[in-house]
Protein backbone atom coordinates (compact mmCIF):
# COMPACT_ATOMS: atom_id res chain seq x y z
CA UNK A 1 0.00 0.00 0.00
CA UNK A 2 1.36 3.69 -0.89
CA UNK A 3 2.41 5.86 2.01
CA UNK A 4 -0.67 8.34 0.73
CA UNK A 5 -3.41 5.65 0.85
CA UNK A 6 -1.86 4.72 4.43
CA UNK A 7 -2.32 8.44 5.66
CA UNK A 8 -5.94 8.32 3.69
CA UNK A 9 -6.96 5.56 5.80
CA UNK A 10 -5.18 6.71 9.44
CA UNK A 11 -6.94 10.23 9.04
CA UNK A 12 -10.54 8.64 9.90
CA UNK A 13 -9.33 6.71 12.67
CA UNK A 14 -7.31 9.53 14.77
CA UNK A 15 -10.25 9.53 17.26
CA UNK A 16 -11.82 6.18 17.32
CA UNK A 17 -10.83 4.03 20.55
CA UNK A 18 -12.52 0.83 20.04
CA UNK A 19 -10.50 -2.14 20.16
CA UNK A 20 -10.80 -2.39 16.22
CA UNK A 21 -9.91 0.83 15.02
CA UNK A 22 -6.85 0.67 17.94
CA UNK A 23 -5.40 -2.20 16.22
CA UNK A 24 -6.04 -0.89 12.96
CA UNK A 25 -4.08 2.16 13.96
CA UNK A 26 -1.13 0.76 15.31
CA UNK A 27 -0.54 -1.59 11.79
CA UNK A 28 -1.32 1.37 9.86
CA UNK A 29 1.50 3.57 12.47
CA UNK A 30 4.00 0.53 11.91
CA UNK A 31 3.78 0.69 8.03
CA UNK A 32 4.46 4.73 7.98
CA UNK A 33 7.78 3.93 10.60
CA UNK A 34 8.75 1.92 7.77
CA UNK A 35 8.17 4.05 4.66
CA UNK A 36 9.92 6.10 2.55
CA UNK A 37 9.67 10.11 2.49
CA UNK A 38 9.60 11.53 -0.85
CA UNK A 39 6.93 13.88 -0.49
CA UNK A 40 6.65 16.92 1.70
CA UNK A 41 2.58 16.38 2.05
CA UNK A 42 3.04 12.98 3.35
CA UNK A 43 5.57 13.53 5.65
CA UNK A 44 3.56 16.32 7.45
CA UNK A 45 0.48 14.09 7.25
CA UNK A 46 2.12 11.82 9.05
CA UNK A 47 3.84 13.43 11.69
CA UNK A 48 0.69 15.12 12.84
CA UNK A 49 -1.04 12.08 12.87
CA UNK A 50 1.94 10.43 15.16
CA UNK A 51 2.23 13.62 17.13
CA UNK A 52 -1.51 13.39 18.21
CA UNK A 53 -1.64 9.44 18.98
CA UNK A 54 1.62 9.89 20.82
CA UNK A 55 -0.39 12.50 23.43
CA UNK A 56 -3.67 10.89 22.93
CA UNK A 57 -2.44 6.70 22.62
CA UNK A 58 -4.56 3.98 23.84
CA UNK A 59 -1.81 2.26 25.20
CA UNK A 60 1.92 1.34 25.06
CA UNK A 61 1.83 -0.55 21.79
CA UNK A 62 0.27 2.85 20.30
CA UNK A 63 2.69 5.28 22.05
CA UNK A 64 5.93 3.15 20.66
CA UNK A 65 4.45 3.01 17.02
CA UNK A 66 3.83 6.51 17.06
CA UNK A 67 7.96 7.02 18.31
CA UNK A 68 8.93 5.35 15.62
CA UNK A 69 6.79 7.21 12.86
CA UNK A 70 8.39 10.64 14.24
CA UNK A 71 12.00 8.58 14.79
CA UNK A 72 11.57 8.06 11.08
CA UNK A 73 10.33 11.10 9.56
CA UNK A 74 13.38 12.94 11.70
CA UNK A 75 16.26 10.76 10.05
CA UNK A 76 14.31 10.80 6.71
CA UNK A 77 14.47 15.08 6.62
CA UNK A 78 18.55 14.81 8.42
CA UNK A 79 19.38 12.28 5.11
CA UNK A 80 18.12 14.47 2.90
CA UNK A 81 18.81 17.66 3.67
CA UNK A 82 22.37 16.51 4.36
CA UNK A 83 22.81 15.86 0.32
CA UNK A 84 23.67 18.68 -2.32
CA UNK A 85 21.42 19.69 -3.17
CA UNK A 86 18.63 19.12 -1.24
CA UNK A 87 15.61 17.07 -3.09
CA UNK A 88 13.21 19.78 -3.11
CA UNK A 89 10.51 18.05 -0.56
CA UNK A 90 12.97 19.08 2.12
CA UNK A 91 12.49 22.40 1.27
CA UNK A 92 9.45 22.24 0.69
CA UNK A 93 9.15 21.55 5.13
CA UNK A 94 10.75 24.85 5.97
CA UNK A 95 8.82 26.43 8.39
CA UNK A 96 6.73 23.52 9.24
CA UNK A 97 8.54 23.28 12.44
CA UNK A 98 9.74 19.49 11.57
CA UNK A 99 12.95 17.93 13.13
CA UNK A 100 15.95 19.20 11.17
CA UNK A 101 13.83 21.84 8.82
CA UNK A 102 14.35 25.60 9.28
CA UNK A 103 12.10 27.87 10.35
CA UNK A 104 12.88 31.64 9.97
CA UNK A 105 10.84 34.40 11.72
CA UNK A 106 10.90 37.74 13.15
CA UNK A 107 10.97 37.88 17.11
CA UNK A 108 11.37 40.34 19.68
CA UNK A 109 15.27 41.40 20.89
CA UNK A 110 14.76 39.18 23.88
CA UNK A 111 14.13 35.81 22.62
CA UNK A 112 16.17 36.79 19.43
CA UNK A 113 19.33 36.85 22.11
CA UNK A 114 17.74 33.83 23.88
CA UNK A 115 17.97 31.92 20.55
CA UNK A 116 21.24 32.51 19.83
CA UNK A 117 22.39 31.76 23.25
CA UNK A 118 20.72 28.01 23.67
CA UNK A 119 21.33 26.83 19.88
CA UNK A 120 24.36 29.10 18.98
CA UNK A 121 24.73 26.51 15.83
CA UNK A 122 21.37 26.63 14.23
CA UNK A 123 20.67 30.39 14.41
CA UNK A 124 21.91 32.60 11.94
CA UNK A 125 20.64 35.84 10.26
CA UNK A 126 18.18 35.50 7.07
CA UNK A 127 20.45 36.84 4.36
CA UNK A 128 18.60 35.01 1.40
CA UNK A 129 15.30 37.15 0.90
CA UNK A 130 17.70 40.20 1.38
CA UNK A 131 16.11 41.82 4.13
CA UNK A 132 18.71 42.02 6.63
CA UNK A 133 20.52 45.06 4.90
CA UNK A 134 17.69 46.85 3.64
CA UNK A 135 17.53 49.02 6.91
CA UNK A 136 20.84 47.76 8.65
CA UNK A 137 23.51 49.92 6.78
CA UNK A 138 21.04 53.17 8.22
CA UNK A 139 21.23 51.60 11.37
CA UNK A 140 25.17 50.30 12.17
CA UNK A 141 26.54 53.52 11.97
CA UNK A 142 24.83 54.61 15.44
CA UNK A 143 26.02 51.55 17.00
CA UNK A 144 30.09 51.29 15.71
CA UNK A 145 32.62 53.40 16.16
CA UNK A 146 32.56 56.84 13.38
CA UNK A 147 35.76 55.55 11.69
CA UNK A 148 33.64 52.35 10.21
CA UNK A 149 31.39 54.09 8.95
CA UNK A 150 32.94 54.46 5.28
CA UNK A 151 33.97 50.79 5.30
CA UNK A 152 29.97 49.80 5.82
CA UNK A 153 29.19 52.07 2.77
CA UNK A 154 32.07 50.42 0.60
CA UNK A 155 30.94 48.82 -2.19
CA UNK A 156 33.59 46.42 -2.97
CA UNK A 157 32.05 44.32 0.65
CA UNK A 158 28.95 42.99 0.95
CA UNK A 159 27.04 44.08 4.40
CA UNK A 160 27.34 40.51 4.75
CA UNK A 161 30.74 40.18 4.13
CA UNK A 162 31.46 43.11 6.45
CA UNK A 163 29.51 41.68 9.02
CA UNK A 164 32.10 39.03 9.29
CA UNK A 165 34.79 41.54 9.36
CA UNK A 166 33.10 43.33 12.48
CA UNK A 167 32.66 39.79 14.27
CA UNK A 168 36.35 38.57 13.75
CA UNK A 169 35.19 35.63 11.11
CA UNK A 170 37.11 37.60 8.76
CA UNK A 171 40.98 37.31 7.45
CA UNK A 172 43.85 37.64 10.33
CA UNK A 173 47.82 38.46 8.80
CA UNK A 174 46.19 36.39 5.80
CA UNK A 175 45.38 33.11 7.19
CA UNK A 176 41.28 32.61 7.43
CA UNK A 177 40.39 32.42 11.40
CA UNK A 178 38.45 29.38 11.99
CA UNK A 179 34.92 28.84 11.45
CA UNK A 180 32.59 30.95 13.68
CA UNK A 181 29.54 29.50 15.31
CA UNK A 182 26.61 30.54 12.84
CA UNK A 183 24.79 32.87 15.49
CA UNK A 184 28.00 35.10 15.77
CA UNK A 185 26.21 37.67 13.40
CA UNK A 186 23.00 37.56 15.23
CA UNK A 187 24.39 37.74 18.69
CA UNK A 188 27.04 41.03 17.59
CA UNK A 189 24.35 42.92 16.62
CA UNK A 190 22.10 42.37 19.52
CA UNK A 191 24.76 43.28 21.86
CA UNK A 192 25.90 46.66 19.64
CA UNK A 193 22.26 47.39 19.67
CA UNK A 194 22.00 46.61 23.57
CA UNK A 195 25.13 49.09 24.49
CA UNK A 196 23.15 52.31 22.84
CA UNK A 197 19.53 51.32 24.31
CA UNK A 198 19.03 50.55 27.32
CA UNK A 199 15.39 51.61 27.81
CA UNK A 200 13.41 48.24 27.46
CA UNK A 201 10.67 50.24 25.66
CA UNK A 202 13.24 51.90 22.79
CA UNK A 203 15.28 49.10 22.63
CA UNK A 204 12.31 46.86 21.56
CA UNK A 205 11.45 49.46 18.89
CA UNK A 206 14.29 49.99 17.93
CA UNK A 207 14.57 46.15 17.35
CA UNK A 208 11.46 46.05 15.67
CA UNK A 209 12.12 48.93 12.90
CA UNK A 210 15.25 46.34 11.85
CA UNK A 211 12.72 43.94 10.99
CA UNK A 212 15.72 41.24 10.98
CA UNK A 213 14.91 37.47 10.43
CA UNK A 214 16.18 34.69 11.94
CA UNK A 215 17.09 30.91 10.09
CA UNK A 216 16.76 28.32 12.71
CA UNK A 217 17.57 24.68 11.58
CA UNK A 218 15.78 22.46 14.61
CA UNK A 219 18.39 20.01 14.52
CA UNK A 220 18.32 20.18 19.14
CA UNK A 221 15.53 17.99 20.21
CA UNK A 222 14.01 20.47 22.12
CA UNK A 223 14.00 22.82 19.23
CA UNK A 224 11.10 20.87 16.91
CA UNK A 225 7.21 20.05 17.28
CA UNK A 226 9.10 16.67 16.51
CA UNK A 227 10.79 15.91 20.14
CA UNK A 228 9.90 19.03 22.42
CA UNK A 229 8.55 17.21 25.61
CA UNK A 230 7.82 18.75 29.16
CA UNK A 231 9.10 16.59 31.87
CA UNK A 232 8.68 13.22 32.67
CA UNK A 233 5.34 11.93 34.12
CA UNK A 234 3.24 8.68 34.39
CA UNK A 235 1.52 8.07 30.77
CA UNK A 236 -1.97 8.66 31.03
CA UNK A 237 -3.33 5.89 28.31
CA UNK A 238 -7.02 6.91 26.22
CA UNK A 239 -9.04 3.95 27.05
CA UNK A 240 -12.23 5.21 25.44
CA UNK A 241 -13.43 8.00 23.40
CA UNK A 242 -12.34 11.47 24.24
CA UNK A 243 -14.28 13.03 27.04
CA UNK A 244 -17.42 14.39 25.58
CA UNK A 245 -19.12 15.93 28.82
CA UNK A 246 -17.79 15.90 32.22
CA UNK A 247 -18.94 18.27 35.42
CA UNK A 248 -16.35 21.32 34.62
CA UNK A 249 -17.73 23.16 37.64
CA UNK A 250 -16.61 20.23 39.64
CA UNK A 251 -13.42 19.89 38.06
CA UNK A 252 -12.57 23.94 38.36
CA UNK A 253 -13.62 23.80 42.54
CA UNK A 254 -11.13 20.94 42.73
CA UNK A 255 -8.05 21.97 44.79
CA UNK A 256 -4.69 21.57 43.01
CA UNK A 257 -2.13 18.88 44.00
CA UNK A 258 0.74 20.68 44.79
CA UNK A 259 1.46 24.67 45.20
CA UNK A 260 5.01 25.11 45.38
CA UNK A 261 7.44 27.05 42.25
CA UNK A 262 9.84 25.16 40.74
CA UNK A 263 13.82 25.41 41.67
CA UNK A 264 15.55 27.15 39.34
CA UNK A 265 17.20 24.40 37.68
CA UNK A 266 14.02 22.73 36.44
CA UNK A 267 12.32 26.19 36.18
CA UNK A 268 14.72 27.29 33.46
CA UNK A 269 14.58 23.83 31.39
CA UNK A 270 11.13 23.96 31.36
CA UNK A 271 11.05 27.38 30.09
CA UNK A 272 13.95 26.49 27.06
CA UNK A 273 10.88 24.38 26.60
CA UNK A 274 8.22 26.61 26.10
CA UNK A 275 10.38 29.26 24.58
CA UNK A 276 10.63 26.64 21.91
CA UNK A 277 7.48 25.60 21.34
CA UNK A 278 6.08 28.88 20.76
CA UNK A 279 9.38 30.05 18.36
CA UNK A 280 8.79 26.82 16.10
CA UNK A 281 5.75 28.30 15.04
CA UNK A 282 6.79 31.55 14.83
CA UNK A 283 4.94 32.97 17.93
CA UNK A 284 5.99 33.90 21.19
CA UNK A 285 4.35 36.09 24.39
CA UNK A 286 5.29 38.30 27.12
CA UNK A 287 5.16 35.71 29.88
CA UNK A 288 7.11 32.99 28.24
CA UNK A 289 9.78 35.16 26.49
CA UNK A 290 10.12 37.46 29.62
CA UNK A 291 9.69 34.72 31.86
CA UNK A 292 10.78 34.90 35.70
CA UNK A 293 12.58 31.54 36.41
CA UNK A 294 12.06 32.65 40.03
CA UNK A 295 8.19 32.36 39.52
CA UNK A 296 7.30 29.34 37.77
CA UNK A 297 5.05 26.21 38.84
CA UNK A 298 4.57 23.09 36.76
CA UNK A 299 1.10 21.37 37.44
CA UNK A 300 0.77 17.65 36.31
CA UNK A 301 -2.65 16.72 36.84
CA UNK A 302 -5.17 14.39 35.65
CA UNK A 303 -5.57 12.64 32.45
CA UNK A 304 -1.91 13.60 31.72
CA UNK A 305 -2.69 17.20 31.59
CA UNK A 306 0.17 19.41 32.18
CA UNK A 307 0.02 23.47 33.20
CA UNK A 308 3.58 24.97 33.47
CA UNK A 309 2.62 28.44 34.29
CA UNK A 310 5.16 31.40 34.68
CA UNK A 311 5.78 34.71 35.75
CA UNK A 312 7.15 37.91 34.24
CA UNK A 313 10.17 39.55 35.05
CA UNK A 314 9.89 42.81 37.31
CA UNK A 315 10.86 45.78 34.44
CA UNK A 316 8.42 43.94 31.83
CA UNK A 317 5.28 43.56 34.22
CA UNK A 318 2.15 45.44 33.33
CA UNK A 319 1.47 48.86 35.23
CA UNK A 320 -1.53 47.72 37.23
CA UNK A 321 -2.82 43.95 36.47
CA UNK A 322 -0.36 40.60 36.60
CA UNK A 323 0.19 38.62 33.24
CA UNK A 324 0.43 35.38 33.63
CA UNK A 325 1.63 33.10 30.63
CA UNK A 326 0.87 29.09 30.54
CA UNK A 327 1.82 26.52 27.79
CA UNK A 328 -0.23 22.94 28.55
CA UNK A 329 0.71 19.58 27.73
CA UNK A 330 -0.42 15.87 27.66
CA UNK A 331 1.35 13.08 27.93
CA UNK A 332 4.16 15.41 27.69
CA UNK A 333 3.82 16.52 24.51
CA UNK A 334 2.77 20.93 24.28
CA UNK A 335 -0.59 21.19 22.56
CA UNK A 336 -1.75 24.82 23.74
CA UNK A 337 -0.36 28.28 25.29
CA UNK A 338 -2.11 31.48 26.59
CA UNK A 339 -2.16 33.65 29.56
CA UNK A 340 -4.36 35.03 32.34
CA UNK A 341 -4.40 38.67 33.15
CA UNK A 342 -5.07 38.77 37.26
CA UNK A 343 -6.63 42.02 39.08
CA UNK A 344 -8.23 41.75 42.32
CA UNK A 345 -10.24 38.80 42.18
CA UNK A 346 -10.76 38.79 38.64
CA UNK A 347 -8.97 36.68 35.76
CA UNK A 348 -9.11 37.47 32.43
CA UNK A 349 -7.97 34.20 30.48
CA UNK A 350 -7.11 33.02 26.51
CA UNK A 351 -6.18 29.97 24.99
CA UNK A 352 -4.75 28.43 21.98
CA UNK A 353 -4.75 25.29 21.03
CA UNK A 354 -2.39 23.87 18.37
CA UNK A 355 -4.52 22.95 15.52
CA UNK A 356 -2.91 18.85 15.33
CA UNK A 357 -4.63 18.62 18.98
CA UNK A 358 -7.97 20.05 17.71
CA UNK A 359 -10.93 17.23 18.37
CA UNK A 360 -9.23 15.59 20.97
CA UNK A 361 -10.22 16.43 25.08
CA UNK A 362 -10.00 20.42 24.30
CA UNK A 363 -13.21 21.35 26.40
CA UNK A 364 -11.22 19.20 29.73
CA UNK A 365 -7.51 20.70 28.84
CA UNK A 366 -9.01 24.15 28.92
CA UNK A 367 -11.48 23.60 32.18
CA UNK A 368 -8.30 22.51 33.79
CA UNK A 369 -6.42 25.60 32.94
CA UNK A 370 -9.68 27.04 34.54
CA UNK A 371 -8.93 24.91 37.59
CA UNK A 372 -4.87 26.16 38.20
CA UNK A 373 -5.73 30.40 37.12
CA UNK A 374 -9.07 29.98 39.47
CA UNK A 375 -6.92 28.25 42.47
CA UNK A 376 -3.56 29.72 42.27
CA UNK A 377 -4.60 33.74 42.00
CA UNK A 378 -7.97 33.33 44.25
CA UNK A 379 -9.97 34.35 40.88
CA UNK A 380 -14.07 34.32 41.95
CA UNK A 381 -14.76 36.01 37.91
CA UNK A 382 -12.91 34.55 34.67
CA UNK A 383 -13.25 36.35 31.53
CA UNK A 384 -13.11 35.84 28.33
CA UNK A 385 -12.06 38.43 25.76
CA UNK A 386 -14.33 38.98 22.85
CA UNK A 387 -11.74 38.07 20.10
CA UNK A 388 -11.73 34.72 21.60
CA UNK A 389 -14.64 33.56 19.85
CA UNK A 390 -15.25 35.83 16.70
CA UNK A 391 -14.85 39.44 17.10
CA UNK A 392 -12.28 40.35 14.39
CA UNK A 393 -11.99 36.68 14.23
CA UNK A 394 -12.99 34.60 11.16
CA UNK A 395 -11.60 31.88 11.97
CA UNK A 396 -13.39 31.94 15.41
CA UNK A 397 -16.85 32.67 13.92
CA UNK A 398 -15.98 29.65 11.71
CA UNK A 399 -15.83 27.24 14.43
CA UNK A 400 -18.86 28.54 16.55
CA UNK A 401 -15.83 29.29 19.40
CA UNK A 402 -18.57 30.58 21.41
CA UNK A 403 -20.49 27.40 21.90
CA UNK A 404 -17.06 26.11 23.15
CA UNK A 405 -17.30 28.55 26.10
CA UNK A 406 -21.10 28.31 26.99
CA UNK A 407 -20.58 24.66 27.60
CA UNK A 408 -18.27 25.37 30.51
CA UNK A 409 -20.16 28.10 31.75
CA UNK A 410 -19.78 31.29 30.23
CA UNK A 411 -22.34 33.74 29.59
CA UNK A 412 -22.46 36.99 28.18
CA UNK A 413 -21.45 39.76 30.87
CA UNK A 414 -24.38 42.41 28.72
CA UNK A 415 -27.75 41.60 29.77
CA UNK A 416 -29.05 42.08 25.90
CA UNK A 417 -26.66 39.90 24.81
CA UNK A 418 -27.02 36.98 27.47
CA UNK A 419 -30.79 37.18 26.18
CA UNK A 420 -29.60 36.75 23.05
CA UNK A 421 -27.56 33.80 23.70
CA UNK A 422 -30.47 31.81 26.19
CA UNK A 423 -32.99 32.37 22.96
CA UNK A 424 -30.25 30.75 20.66
CA UNK A 425 -29.16 28.13 23.24
CA UNK A 426 -33.42 27.24 23.19
CA UNK A 427 -33.31 26.74 19.13
CA UNK A 428 -29.45 24.18 19.68
CA UNK A 429 -31.56 22.16 22.53
CA UNK A 430 -34.71 22.29 20.41
CA UNK A 431 -32.74 20.55 17.47
CA UNK A 432 -29.70 19.00 17.80
CA UNK A 433 -28.94 19.97 13.69
CA UNK A 434 -29.32 23.88 14.50
CA UNK A 435 -25.95 25.37 13.72
CA UNK A 436 -25.89 29.53 14.87
CA UNK A 437 -25.28 31.58 11.61
CA UNK A 438 -22.26 33.72 11.43
CA UNK A 439 -24.27 36.82 11.86
CA UNK A 440 -25.25 36.16 15.40
CA UNK A 441 -22.39 34.48 16.56
CA UNK A 442 -20.52 38.13 15.63
CA UNK A 443 -24.02 39.92 17.36
CA UNK A 444 -22.56 37.23 20.28
CA UNK A 445 -18.98 38.53 20.59
CA UNK A 446 -19.71 41.96 20.67
CA UNK A 447 -20.08 41.57 24.59
CA UNK A 448 -17.12 39.61 27.05
CA UNK A 449 -18.18 36.45 28.75
CA UNK A 450 -17.74 35.56 32.30
CA UNK A 451 -18.03 32.63 34.44
CA UNK A 452 -18.39 33.72 38.03
CA UNK A 453 -17.89 31.03 41.04
CA UNK A 454 -20.23 31.22 43.32
CA UNK A 455 -19.35 31.59 47.14
CA UNK A 456 -21.41 31.56 49.88
CA UNK A 457 -19.49 33.94 52.15
CA UNK A 458 -17.89 36.24 49.39
CA UNK A 459 -19.48 37.75 46.29
CA UNK A 460 -16.93 38.73 43.55
CA UNK A 461 -16.13 42.08 43.51
CA UNK A 462 -17.77 44.78 40.59
CA UNK A 463 -16.57 44.84 37.50
CA UNK A 464 -14.92 47.85 36.15
CA UNK A 465 -12.47 48.74 33.71
CA UNK A 466 -8.47 48.88 34.02
CA UNK A 467 -9.06 52.10 31.80
CA UNK A 468 -10.90 53.98 34.73
CA UNK A 469 -8.23 53.85 36.32
CA UNK A 470 -6.07 55.30 34.12
CA UNK A 471 -8.88 58.06 32.92
CA UNK A 472 -8.69 59.22 36.81
CA UNK A 473 -5.18 59.55 37.56
CA UNK A 474 -5.19 61.36 33.38
CA UNK A 475 -7.77 64.03 34.57
CA UNK A 476 -6.16 64.53 38.10
CA UNK A 477 -2.79 65.29 36.19
CA UNK A 478 -4.07 67.03 33.26
CA UNK A 479 -5.99 69.44 36.00
CA UNK A 480 -3.60 69.96 38.86
CA UNK A 481 0.13 69.77 36.84
CA UNK A 482 -1.30 70.89 33.53
CA UNK A 483 -0.20 67.22 32.30
CA UNK A 484 3.36 66.94 33.77
CA UNK A 485 3.51 63.37 34.21
CA UNK A 486 6.91 63.76 36.42
CA UNK A 487 5.87 66.31 38.61
CA UNK A 488 2.75 64.49 39.25
CA UNK A 489 4.70 61.35 40.38
CA UNK A 490 7.33 63.15 42.08
CA UNK A 491 4.50 65.10 44.24
CA UNK A 492 3.05 61.64 44.76
CA UNK A 493 5.87 60.35 46.16
CA UNK A 494 6.00 62.92 48.58
CA UNK A 495 2.51 62.65 49.76
CA UNK A 496 2.49 58.88 50.42
CA UNK A 497 5.62 58.83 52.08
CA UNK A 498 3.86 61.60 54.74
CA UNK A 499 0.88 59.49 54.46
CA UNK A 500 2.38 55.72 54.64
CA UNK A 501 5.12 57.08 57.50
CA UNK A 502 7.77 56.10 55.11
CA UNK A 503 11.09 57.07 56.50
CA UNK A 504 13.50 56.47 53.65
CA UNK A 505 13.32 53.77 50.40
CA UNK A 506 16.78 54.19 49.51
CA UNK A 507 17.54 50.72 51.19
CA UNK A 508 14.65 49.03 49.32
CA UNK A 509 15.23 46.82 46.31
CA UNK A 510 15.75 49.05 42.92
CA UNK A 511 12.68 47.30 41.33
CA UNK A 512 10.91 47.66 44.39
CA UNK A 513 11.54 51.39 45.04
CA UNK A 514 10.49 51.36 40.61
CA UNK A 515 7.19 49.54 40.91
CA UNK A 516 6.34 52.03 43.83
CA UNK A 517 7.21 54.95 42.26
CA UNK A 518 4.99 53.75 38.98
CA UNK A 519 1.47 52.92 41.34
CA UNK A 520 2.51 56.26 43.25
CA UNK A 521 -0.32 58.39 41.30
CA UNK A 522 -2.91 55.54 41.20
CA UNK A 523 -2.65 55.01 44.84
CA UNK A 524 -2.05 59.18 45.73
CA UNK A 525 -5.62 59.57 44.83
CA UNK A 526 -6.94 57.76 47.77
CA UNK A 527 -9.06 60.46 49.47
CA UNK A 528 -9.15 59.18 53.46
CA UNK A 529 -5.64 57.63 53.30
CA UNK A 530 -4.76 59.49 56.68
CA UNK A 531 -7.17 57.69 58.29
CA UNK A 532 -6.48 54.17 57.83
CA UNK A 533 -5.11 52.32 60.81
CA UNK A 534 -1.48 51.96 61.03
CA UNK A 535 -1.84 48.22 59.49
CA UNK A 536 -4.00 48.91 56.61
CA UNK A 537 -0.81 51.52 55.52
CA UNK A 538 1.74 48.87 56.24
CA UNK A 539 -0.09 46.63 54.23
CA UNK A 540 -0.45 49.06 50.98
CA UNK A 541 3.26 49.69 51.14
CA UNK A 542 3.50 46.28 50.77
CA UNK A 543 1.14 45.48 47.79
CA UNK A 544 2.79 48.47 45.78
CA UNK A 545 6.71 47.05 46.42
CA UNK A 546 5.64 43.71 45.62
CA UNK A 547 4.59 44.82 42.16
CA UNK A 548 8.42 44.99 41.82
CA UNK A 549 9.38 41.97 43.74
CA UNK A 550 10.44 38.59 42.72
CA UNK A 551 7.23 37.26 42.59
CA UNK A 552 4.47 39.27 41.02
CA UNK A 553 1.76 37.02 42.92
CA UNK A 554 3.11 37.88 46.10
CA UNK A 555 1.15 41.43 44.54
CA UNK A 556 -1.88 39.64 43.18
CA UNK A 557 -2.37 37.59 46.23
CA UNK A 558 -1.86 41.06 48.28
CA UNK A 559 -4.11 43.16 46.78
CA UNK A 560 -7.18 40.58 46.69
CA UNK A 561 -7.02 40.47 50.28
CA UNK A 562 -7.24 44.18 50.79
CA UNK A 563 -10.49 44.98 51.69
CA UNK A 564 -9.77 48.79 51.90
CA UNK A 565 -7.34 49.06 48.88
CA UNK A 566 -10.04 47.55 46.75
CA UNK A 567 -12.90 49.59 47.90
CA UNK A 568 -10.83 52.52 47.19
CA UNK A 569 -9.90 51.34 44.03
CA UNK A 570 -13.92 51.16 43.18
CA UNK A 571 -14.20 54.52 43.39
CA UNK A 572 -11.11 55.94 41.60
CA UNK A 573 -12.59 54.17 39.09
CA UNK A 574 -15.96 55.48 39.29
CA UNK A 575 -14.25 58.74 38.62
CA UNK A 576 -12.78 57.58 35.49
CA UNK A 577 -16.06 55.95 34.01
CA UNK A 578 -17.65 59.42 34.66
CA UNK A 579 -15.62 61.18 32.91
CA UNK A 580 -16.24 58.84 29.61
CA UNK A 581 -20.19 59.56 30.47
CA UNK A 582 -19.11 63.43 30.83
CA UNK A 583 -16.41 64.44 28.38
CA UNK A 584 -16.65 68.23 29.73
CA UNK A 585 -17.37 67.57 33.10
CA UNK A 586 -14.07 69.06 34.60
Amino acid sequence: MSVSRVIAELEPLRLAFDDASVGRRIVLLGQLAQAKWTDADDCTRAHELALFAAAYPHDPRELAAAGRVLDGVARAIHRAAATDPPPAWVAALNDSGLAHTTTTAAFSIDLAEWLTHRFPDGVSLDWQDGSVGADLCDFLPGVTASVEHDGILDDRLTLQTWMDLATGAGRRRGKPSPPPRVSTQAAWLIRAIRRKCSQPALLDRAFDSLDIRLRHRLDDPIASRTFARFPRRPTFFQRGHPLGSFDAAECMARPLPHRRTLPMRDAAALLDVCRATLAVRQRETDPITYANPREAWLFQLERGVDVAVFGMTPNRRLPIESYFGYIAARNGVPIAYGGGWVFLDRCEVGVNLFETFRGGESSFVFTQILRVYRNLFRARRMTVDPFQFGAGNPEAIQSGAFWFYHRLGFRPSEARIARLAEAEHAKVRADRTYRSPASVLRRLATSPLELVFTDPKTEPRPVFALGDLSLAVTDWIGRRFRGDAQAAIRFSLRHLSRQLDIADMTRWPAAERTSFERLAPLFGLIDDLGRWSDRDKAALVEIMRSKGSGRESWYSARLCCHERVMTSLEAIARRGRDLCRSPNNG
